[in-house]
This record gives structure tokens, sequence and C-alpha cells, in this order.
């Protein structure tokens, strides 16, 4: 018996709706799939703004803009 079928008699009428991931918090993969890929763009937005900080910086001290 296939994967499928057995999830189908255990599962029932439930079988293909959307399952909470976490009992306590009642997300749903989707939604947490959404938040993954949110983090994930953000923390690149970050990095991307600290490498621009530090260049800017690098060159500001070597242009004496800062002292």
């Amino acid at each position: 018996m296939g994967e499928r079928k057995r999830r189908q008699e255990t599962l029932g009428d439930g079988y293909g709706n959307p399952q909470e991931e976490t009992v306590f918090l009642n997300f749903t993969r989707s939604q947490i799939q959404v938040f993954y890929e949110v983090v994930t763009k953000s923390t690149w937005y970050c990095i991307g703004g600290v490498a621009v900080f530090w260049v800017v910086f690098r060159v500001g001290v070597a242009q004496g803009w800062w002292g």
C-alpha cells in the first residue's frame, strides 16, 4: 500500500487539509513558509546595509570626514 493511501485512510476527511505545524502557536505550514521567506529576505537586506555602512565608514575615515 502506498504512503498516500495509508495517510488518506488514517486521516479520513482531514486528508489534504493544511495541518498545524506547532500545536501551541496554531500556525500552518504555509504560514511558517511565508515567515521563513520574510526573515530570509530581511536578513539579506540587513547584511547589505551593514556592508554599505562599513564601506562608507572606512572611506570616511580614509578621507578624513570625521576628524
